[in-house]
């Protein structure tokens, strides 16, 4: 028999939603294991478990259909207190004037969670690593077929770094602890998405709970628990813990793609440059999907073309060092910019080179330009002038990488993955 107040269950199975697949391979993973006083899901890949759930009587537990048991609690009030209790293949839940009979799997059906015998372990800034492994995520690839690329690369040593790549783009961000041990880990993308749900959604820790001063608030650093192997990582803070299996291979030498110093930079407001690039984009996503920018002076100009619709061209104010210009697939613009409050600095060597963003001062992006056929190298102010509405716009060409580097994918799939990964964020 397992005892349960309702609003803590119903948290507990929210929490547990990334580690239950929709369409499973193996049927026993549409279940949660309750017992010992936790609540356990897993997809075989990732495996999540919550402490702090109920009181145990005897008995082993029981593994209950996650969406049926969500969708039971979702109308009985959270105070009420939910008791289970098994026979045979069926689970007897009653809460309140609520009761009900479901089936349930044998716990013995239900996958095992290995244990993990770390290697390495270190306690961090939960805040930074969050932080960093969602800046870097929206890099990784989505679908590609070597599955390094479909991850966040963790570096290890003193001075570790998250990184992402999908040969459009190349983000990474150092953070501010240190790692034991030599190389890095390869987090699957599936498994960040499941850490930041979990940071996100689970309850602070006690000592933050009630702290009053906004000051103490910021600088209160949550700890996580990091151990790891070579092949598994956990994660633990508070009642979660996550365990998960690390893909195996050799990550891109991405710091041998970072481009050297440019030629000419430009530094702007990065909610300027968005709605800038949102007034020409009606125009833009008709003509190939891409923005097209110059600057010179002080001003940035953003440009949208279409055969069809002709060219809507807006300026913001900008600091600029030489002239330039370049191009760059919508979708990957907006998504850079989205939330971005502070100075973006772009920096690059030509039209058709990788260029470097730079934001609040520190370089930590590279994106590949769609490249324009047929302009040349003229200025500015004379692409502008000279290039023609319904010119040929080409997929970007990129510089031969070294042998380390992924190769680059059609570029034609990149719009794609990104609207696929913005659709799987929002579910």
């Amino acid at each position: 028999m397992l005892k349960v107040q309702v609003q803590k269950l119903r948290e507990a199975l929210q929490l547990l939603e990334p580690a239950v697949p929709r369409k499973p391979s193996v049927p026993a993973l549409m279940n949660v294991r309750l017992g010992e006083g936790k609540a356990v899901a897993t997809d075989l890949e990732v495996a999540i478990t919550i402490s702090g759930v109920g009181e145990d009587g005897a008995g082993e537990g029981v593994c209950l259909d996650y969406r049926t048991l969500l969708k039971l609690l979702a109308s009985v009030p959270g105070y009420e207190m939910a008791t289970i209790t098994l026979e045979d293949k069926k689970a007897t839940l009653t809460a309140g004037a609520t009761r009900a009979v479901l089936a349930a799997l044998p716990v013995a059906d239900y996958p095992t969670i290995p244990e993990l015998k770390p290697e390495h372990e270190a306690a961090v800034d939960g805040d930074a690593l969050v932080r960093a492994l969602a800046a870097v995520l929206p890099c990784a690839a989505v679908g590609d077929t070597r599955p390094v690329l479909n991850t966040v690369c963790l570096t290890l040593g003193d001075s570790p770094e998250a990184a992402g790549a999908d040969g459009f783009r190349l983000g990474w961000q150092p953070l501010p602890f240190k790692l034991p041990g030599e190389g890095a880990l390869l987090i699957p993308t599936h498994t960040v998405g499941a850490l930041l749900h979990l940071w996100k959604k689970a309850p602070k820790p006690p000592e933050l709970e009630g702290m009053l001063d906004p000051a103490r608030v910021a600088t209160a650093k949550r700890l996580v628990r990091l151990q790891y192997s070579k092949d598994r990582l956990a994660v633990s803070f508070g009642q979660v813990s996550l365990i998960t299996v690390l893909t195996q291979g050799t990550f891109p030498n991405y710091r041998q793609l970072i481009p050297a110093e440019g030629t000419s930079s430009v530094s702007f407001l990065a909610p300027d440059l968005e709605r800038a690039a949102r007034v020409v984009l009606p125009v833009a996503k008709e003509g190939s999907g891409i923005i097209r920018l110059s600057w010179a002076e002080k001003e940035l100009r953003v440009e949208g073309r279409a055969e069809d619709l002709g060219t809507t061209t807006t300026v913001i104010s900008a600091v600029c060092q030489g002239e330039g210009r370049i191009a760059f697939n919508y979708l990957y613009l907006l998504e850079y910019l989205k939330g971005k409050e502070g100075l973006v600095t772009l920096e690059g060597t030509g039209p058709s080179a990788p260029a470097k963003f730079s934001y609040r001062g520190t370089p930590h992006l590279v994106m590949m330009p769609m490249f324009i056929k047929g302009e040349g190298e003229a200025t500015p102010a004379q692409a502008t002038a000279a290039e023609e509405p319904g010119e040929e716009e080409v997929e970007p060409e990129a510089p031969e990488p070294p042998p380390t580097a992924p190769e680059t994918p059609s570029a034609a799939a990149g719009p794609e993955k990104a609207r696929a990964r913005r659709k799987k964020a929002k579910k």
